[in-house]
């Protein structure tokens, strides 16, 4: 029987596709300063390059081969002081987030577990959204990660906790559902089908060019949905009717 259920932030509670696109826009103008002939949608096929070889930390690699040290320096400190400062702005709270977590709070103890700067709580507090976690494990206040399992085994010791007591909701293979799983605990994987179910909907073109490249290839290669293995929803107003059906079948 279920008693804890933890969440992911990135792309499960928050919407963080503008996150990902200002990434990308800052060193598409970056590269444009040295070549006036990049065009973005040359950056884009070397992203989904690099996504089916299933390289991660995509963009940092790309910044990387294609600036000096120099200007990667200086565009790396601009982008994360950036993402920092607005990170309200870069995270939408996803639909029916708040619907989601007032029925499962009614029935388990929430938590957090995800990678995220220290931004993260502020923002959590604003939205209102503290008051429905009992426990909430950020990677730059533990100064672990995932998919590294001991920010896992702080999360389910803070909590007391079995493993097999617990659900991991996420919407990677690797940094959510394997070392989850790993450790005992069940795996519900959340899969956006499409970007019309999430708020941002822009219509700036390059911004519609990074989302059609993600439909494409997706952002994070190793995310990819596993039907077979792990329970998956579409969206978070799925999530409280997949719970009871997974707590039937046990």
């Amino acid at each position: 029987m279920l008693k804890w259920i933890f969440f992911d932030i990135g792309n499960v509670l928050f919407n963080d596709d503008q996150q990902a696109f200002f990434g990308y826009l800052s060193l598409f103008e970056a590269l444009r300063e040295t070549n006036p002939q990049q065009t973005f949608s040359e950056l884009m096929s070397a992203r989904e390059a690099e996504a089916k070889r299933g390289q991660q930390w995509i963009i940092s690699r790309l910044a990387k081969s294609r600036l000096t040290p120099e200007r990667y320096s200086t565009w790396s400190q601009y982008v994360s002081n950036e993402l920092r400062n607005r990170y309200d702005e870069f995270h939408l709270l996803n639909p029916h987030a708040f619907e989601m977590l007032q029925e499962l709070r009614a029935q388990y103890r929430l938590g957090i577990i995800a990678n995220q700067t220290t931004a993260c709580r502020p923002s959590l507090e604003r939205r209102e959204l503290m008051e429905y976690f009992d426990l909430i494990g950020i990677s730059d206040e533990l100064g672990c990660s995932k998919p590294d399992r001991q920010i896992f085994e702080w999360a389910l010791n803070e909590a007391g906790c079995h493993p097999g007591e617990s659900l991991m909701i996420g919407d990677r293979v690797d940094n959510d559902m394997l070392p989850a799983s790993e450790l005992g605990m069940q795996g519900l994987l959340v899969h956006w089908s499409s970007f019309e179910r999430k708020l941002w909907q822009p219509q700036d073109r390059l911004a519609r060019e990074f989302l059609a490249s993600c439909t494409n290839v997706p952002l994070f290669p190793h995310g990819l949905v596993d039907f077979d293995r792990y329970p998956c929803v579409n969206n978070l107003g799925e999530i409280p009717e997949k719970i009871a059906e997974m707590e039937q079948s046990v």
